[in-house]
């Protein structure tokens, strides 16, 4: 469905259906995660709220490996190093203080813009959110993977007390090497439709950028956010110079004969390894 301006990633969503290679909607309740071998911790996030927490294991992205995670209220996470340790004098643990600037991150700012409330990021649903009004934000991390939960979170309303355009969703990310290591999974139970607040603003933006924003992806930007309830991302780490199907074309960026009549894009940057010619 689309790649990183690079070619190092490649995504697709299971919003296209007529892609046979689209992934199933793999959302997880909170219930179905809080009753799991790791029961979570509610990050208690307020408006413009952020907090670093430590991975359960050691994560790559665009090729810098990180054991921590800083977590935005407004719908974005950041891989870049924390400001400071905290007391224990460990950087990546939930003491440190964050060097991502979420009070700016009410704003989606294009992704490839260098300096813009922090890069290293991924944004799940990079929108003005406020777990202050409803909602919370939950993280769960084992040696596998890390999924961070927004649940039932408000958009921020001037005057607070917002209840509607309330949301759910979730992204995971996959750290160990027996799973697809460096992959990203963004699922969506329901997402609100955007207040004039957010529309204001520019909507929702869903993507990733690297440290100094040179390479990046988006999947979904500006308006409609609603059309993402009920859908699932799936990002994947892509190995340059690779031909997965026999075609001569590289796997990263292998455009299709079939995408045109499908209605797909010209590079849907997701090679052909079931069989199906798509």
């Amino acid at each position: 469905m689309g790649s990183s301006t690079d070619g190092t990633y490649r995504w697709t969503t299971s919003a296209q259906s007529a892609d046979p290679d689209s992934p199933a909607h793999l959302f997880t309740p909170l219930a179905t995660l809080q009753g799991g071998t790791t029961p979570g911790e509610n990050l208690l996030l307020t408006d413009d709220g952020v907090k670093v927490y430590p991975l359960g294991g050691n994560f790559t992205f665009y090729g810098t490996t990180v054991n921590y995670v800083q977590v935005c209220a407004n719908g974005v996470i950041s891989f870049a190093a924390p400001a400071h340790a905290g007391t224990d004098t460990i950087l990546g643990t939930s003491d440190d203080t964050p060097s991502l600037d979420c009070g700016n991150a009410f704003t989606p700012e294009p992704f490839g813009t260098p300096g813009q409330t922090g890069d290293s990021l991924v944004a799940p649903l990079w929108m003005d959110l406020n777990p202050a009004d409803s909602g919370a934000v939950w993280i769960f991390s084992d040696n596998f993977t890390t999924t961070i939960h927004w649940e039932d979170v408000a958009q921020w309303q001037s005057g607070g007390g917002a209840t509607e355009g309330r949301s759910t969703f979730q992204i995971t990310l996959y750290h160990d090497a027996t799973l697809t290591p460096g992959s990203i999974v963004v699922s969506y139970e329901t997402v609100g439709t955007a207040n004039s607040w957010n529309e204001g603003k520019g909507g929702v933006l869903v993507g990733m950028e690297n440290a100094d924003a040179s390479h990046y992806l988006q999947a979904f930007g500006h308006h409609g956010s609603e059309t993402l309830s009920g859908s699932t991302i799936v990002v994947s780490t892509c190995v340059l110079g690779t031909s997965i199907d026999g075609d001569g074309v590289d796997a990263c960026f292998d455009c299709n004969d079939f995408s045109p009549a499908l209605g797909l894009p010209n590079i849907d940057n997701y090679a052909d390894e079931d069989g199906d010619t798509d």
